[in-house]
């Protein structure tokens, strides 16, 4: 419908069940069926309806008010009620709930304590009542300690021209901490550099250092990326995009160093060793870029008179 410039001018409402809107989703339906208003209803197999979203909303994350019959609270780590504004983990219950697991006792007493459902979803319960959502405890992404929100990355990297899709996740790392990476799926327009920036001015040190480019983006049958099947395989062929700048910066000390005392490696390694490249082509591009360095380097040695014929022979018996 978007490739052909169609439009949905007589979609008036569009129900959305179960969780949040994507913010790119809901823009481009905006812009689809600008009469169209989305209701949202949130809650669980588990406990039934938790609340619900009739008019429309500037902020996809509105989930709506309480429905009728539901009493919902936000709670701290130690299941102590927060104030309004608070971002906590969300509790409610309902006439209709249920109270456990047929046959699983662990997953009953995480989900189902003194009388409330705990769904494992964060949010947040304004001063009107409603409840903004935050994300689930299984989309906090760890990035060396510190806990972002899977789908806020994902909204605001969808976000960015030229992304078509977004999924983050985490990866291990050469010091052992977890670092957030990023899948996305791109058109023509795309720009990493300019991705990498909204991200970092969104969520600082906490931002994805990687970026994966997809063909598509593992997802559900309810549409839900699949994290872990891109934190598992996605591993090997992890590589952070080059930047000009510091490899420009990297490349001159390697070429400054590699002159004065042969040791062009250690700035190498500084700027190359964060790439995560695979071992063939880290060993390749050592090659190609030391190969071409030594070629530059024959035209100051020659202006210096080092290529002579003592050198030569000296260089010679000193090869084995």
């Amino acid at each position: 419908l978007e490739a052909e410039g169609g439009a949905l001018p007589s979609l008036t409402t569009v129900t959305i069940s179960g969780t949040s809107m994507p913010p790119a989703a809901a823009e481009r339906l905006r812009r689809a069926a600008p009469a169209c208003t989305v209701r949202i209803n949130y809650g669980s197999t588990e406990a039934g309806g938790a609340t619900s979203r009739r008019d429309a909303s500037d902020d996809p994350a509105d989930v709506g008010h309480p429905v009728p019959g539901t009493v919902l609270e936000i709670v701290d780590d130690r299941d102590q009620p927060v104030a309004p504004g608070i971002e906590g983990w969300i509790r409610y219950r309902s006439p209709g709930m249920a109270h456990g697991y047929l046959g699983d006792p662990d997953a009953s007493a995480r989900a189902f304590r003194d009388g409330w459902f705990h769904p494992g979803d964060r949010g947040v319960l304004r001063e009107d009542g409603g409840l903004t959502l935050r994300g689930r405890a299984t989309d906090l992404l760890n990035a060396g300690g510190v806990k972002v929100d899977a789908a806020r990355i994902d909204h605001i990297a969808q976000q960015v021209a030229g992304v078509v899709d977004a999924a983050s996740f985490d990866i291990g790392s050469v010091s052992g901490l977890r670092e957030i990476a990023l899948a996305v799926v791109v058109d023509e327009t795309f720009d990493t550099e300019t991705l990498l920036e909204s991200l970092r001015g969104e969520f600082g040190h906490a931002a994805p250092t990687v970026v994966a480019r997809m063909d598509t983006i593992p997802r559900t049958a309810t549409g839900k990326p699949l994290r872990r099947v891109l934190s598992d395989g996605q591993k090997p062929a992890m590589a952070t995009q080059a930047n000009w700048t510091a490899g420009s910066l990297w490349g001159f000390f390697c070429g400054f160093t590699s002159m004065v005392a042969h040791a062009g490696g250690p700035p190498f390694q500084i700027y190359v060793m964060p790439q995560k490249l695979k071992p063939a082509i880290f060993v390749g591009t050592g090659a190609i870029f030391f190969a071409a360095m030594n070629l530059v380097k024959l035209i100051p040695y020659l202006a210096l008179g080092q290529l002579n014929g003592q050198n030569l022979l000296a260089s010679a018996a000193l090869l084995p």
